[in-house]
């Protein structure tokens, strides 16, 4: 019989296989953890708090406390979900952040995307023809960047 796991507060119960850990549970049954490292064990936005089932758990490492230190609303039963093996059944309530109390990174930052690489320049900007806000300063004689078919702004011409 596979261990099943509950995620509180939304109550969703999942049955994984025996030595997967917390974060892979949750991210397989579309369950949000952060895991701003990817589940590496060098942040702390993946910590949970047992609620049940603790002391099933493999034992915490070193790195892990380390990284625990950094995390907020910590417990007696707080760990890093990426560093948690399941075996038993578990009760796992992820705590609420204080950005998500409010609101998310991509309703903050237009374009954000967690855990992804993005260009240093967005491609919004390199898909416009330069432009200036100071009418004194001299002009370049062509096309700063390629355009496509975006005609310059009319003070810009």
């Amino acid at each position: 019989m596979m261990p099943k796991v509950t995620f509180l507060p939304s109550g969703k119960e999942v049955e994984v296989k025996e030595g997967t850990n917390i974060l892979d549970a949750a991210l397989d049954n579309n369950i949000q953890i952060d895991h701003n490292c990817g589940g590496n064990c060098a942040c702390s936005t993946c910590h949970v708090i047992i609620e049940n089932g603790y002391d099933s758990l493999n034992e915490m490492t070193e790195d892990e406390e380390d990284m625990l230190d950094e995390a907020d609303g910590l417990t007696e039963t707080s760990r890093l979900a990426c560093q948690c093996k399941v075996t038993t059944d578990l009760q796992v309530k992820i705590p609420p952040k204080d950005l998500d109390k409010k609101t998310r990174y991509s309703d903050l930052l237009p374009g954000f995307i967690p855990n992804q690489v993005r260009p240093a320049v967005p491609a919004r900007l390199l898909s416009r023809r330069a432009f200036y806000f100071d009418p004194n300063l001299p002009r370049p004689s062509g096309p700063v960047l390629s355009a496509g078919s975006q005609s310059p702004p009319a003070n810009c011409r």
